[in-house]
């Protein structure tokens, strides 16, 4: 008996030593049904971990699972849902005959059970086997600890995406769901500007990302800003204390946790989960949202400030946007009136430019900024003289080299002007030819900016179809012909293409339109 007993320390020492290392939970348990089949000479035995409110097979030795009818699943549940849960030491119970169920377990959580059966059992291999199991439990103590850190670390890692709330809340409200369950989830912070207000960035199963505002007064979140202290509500149907929660039962919300966001050691609002269940959270689920709602504080803190200076720029830059429009829309007058003298030239040209850029697929800022070159195409004419600029004979060769100096004086303008920059390409390179015979840099084929190759097609149609002193008007058709004419050797052959796909309604709309009023408004703002 003596030297039996010895090699059950023996055996018990090695799985102690073994239980040490970092290993996965099944592991764990078909380490332990081994040491208890070494130690007890059991017959039969099974190993579950708690998943989702059930019992999931881990390991079993001999013959079939113990919990291999519903009466069996169901006693054990009984059993289990009285289990002593205030220390970490688990006692063996005599479920029938010599079954014997065990709990996996430490202060305030249940990991699993161990059925084992045991011909012959002691007072000694009672307390044995409580040994192995408390050791057990440690280890699958340890396993769910390092679990819950690395989804821990996941969770906060999405908050590395940048600044921007609307980008990332997605896929933290996804990670999170890990940790618990949840129906709706709110991150709840107190406006800056107005302090009777609370932002609400909230995500739920039955709409997206969306960001509101509330009350600030006799709100949860104001409860847990002024205590710093988290609170569960565990069902609302039964008591409501916040200002919210009559709007939350009604949407279906049945149990409420809210715990402090925390930043700089100063509570900044509060992270919000809610269930439809009742009683849905555990200690150890707040236990890890407060240290989620601690470790993202100081993020959500960066995306407010981010998200208050994309306010107060947004409504600065639609300011300087109208002032901008205003500036341009002068300057587009005197442009107009010093070069061809006819009204609504600069804003036809813009038009035309668009809708060929339409055609090609051009939107956003790329189109803006072919808007923009459009309108200042010609502001290099500025500083040619008004001797060459307006006379109305045929130029020498000499007067022609400066004239075609404009698109130079156009973009040194320019480049002095930052915010006029990109503009910069068309106001350059509106007088290249597409086979490379245009000026002042002689590019072709793709070296001109696709800008540029679109405006030289819009420039040369308005010119074509607009009276001038010293000719009058072709006919659109004519115009075209003339296009069509030009492919490949002055006008790009694609662009060319995008333009014969514009309507005649819609040209002879833009000209007619064009007659009467000049205006400029950018579609993304001018940053």
């Amino acid at each position: 008996m003596f030297k039996h007993n010895l090699l059950n320390l023996d055996a018990l020492k090695e799985f102690v030593c073994f239980l040490h290392g970092s290993w996965d939970k099944e592991v764990v348990m078909i380490e332990l049904l081994r040491i208890l089949k070494d130690i007890l000479g059991c017959s039969r035995a099974s190993a579950y971990l708690l998943d989702d409110g059930e019992f999931k097979l881990k390991a079993k030795i001999g013959g079939p699972d113990l919990l291999n009818s519903p009466q069996a699943i169901r006693q054990c549940q009984a059993l289990a849902a009285n289990f002593n849960l205030d220390d970490d030491i688990g006692v063996p119970v005599l479920l029938n005959g010599d079954l014997y169920i065990i709990p996996l377990k430490s202060p305030g959580e249940l990991y699993g059970v161990v059925l084992y059966e045991v011909p012959k059992p002691s007072q000694a291999l009672n307390d044995m086997v409580s040994i192995i199991a408390t050791q057990a439990s440690a280890a699958l103590k340890n396993n769910w600890l390092a679990d819950e850190k690395k989804m821990i670390n996941e969770i906060i890692s999405t908050f590395n995406s940048g600044p921007d709330l609307q980008v990332y809340y997605p896929r933290f409200a996804q990670k999170l769901k890990q940790i618990a369950p949840f129906d709706r989830l709110t991150i709840t912070i107190p406006e800056p500007f107005y302090a009777d207000s609370l932002i609400v960035y909230a995500e739920d199963s039955k709409n997206p990302f969306s960001v509101t505002r509330a009350p600030y007064e006799n709100s949860a979140p104001s409860w847990v800003i002024s205590t710093c202290q988290p609170i569960v509500e565990n069902d609302l149907s039964e008591n409501r204390n916040f200002l919210e929660d009559e709007l939350l039962l009604n949407s279906g919300i049945r149990c409420a946790l809210r715990v402090p966001l925390m930043s700089r050691g100063q509570v900044i609002g509060s992270l919000n989960i809610g269930s439809e269940t009742p009683n849905a959270y555990s200690q150890r689920e707040i236990t890890l949202f407060i240290e989620v709602a601690d470790r993202i504080g100081p993020a959500v803190e960066n995306a407010l400030v981010y998200e208050a200076i994309n306010e107060k720029l947004g409504r600065a830059l639609g300011q300087l946007d109208e002032t901008f429009s205003a500036v341009l829309n002068a300057l587009t007058v005197l442009l107009d009136k010093r070069d061809t003298g006819t009204k609504g030239h600069s804003l036809r040209v813009v038009r035309y430019a668009v809708a060929i850029a339409e055609n090609l697929g051009v939107e956003g800022r790329e189109l803006d900024d072919i808007r923009l070159g459009s309108l200042l195409h010609d502001i290099g004419k500025i500083g040619i003289p008004d001797s060459i600029l307006f006379k109305p004979d045929k130029l020498t060769d000499e007067e022609w080299v400066i004239m075609k100096t404009h698109p130079k004086l156009g973009a040194d303008i320019i480049s002095k002007l930052g915010i006029l920059s990109p503009a910069l390409p068309i106001v350059l390179h509106h007088h290249e030819w597409f086979d490379g015979y245009g000026y002042p840099d002689g590019l072709a084929g793709g070296e001109i900016p696709l800008g540029a190759r679109v405006f030289t097609i819009a420039d040369a149609f308005d010119a074509m179809t607009s009276n001038r002193p010293y000719r009058k008007a072709k006919s659109i058709d004519e115009a075209v012909t003339e296009l069509v004419r030009g492919r490949g050797s002055q006008f790009c052959p694609v662009c060319i293409d995008a333009f014969m796909r514009i309507s005649l309604k819609e040209l002879t709309s833009i000209y007619e339109e064009c007659q009467f009023e000049v205006g400029f408004k950018s579609s993304c703002g001018i940053e």
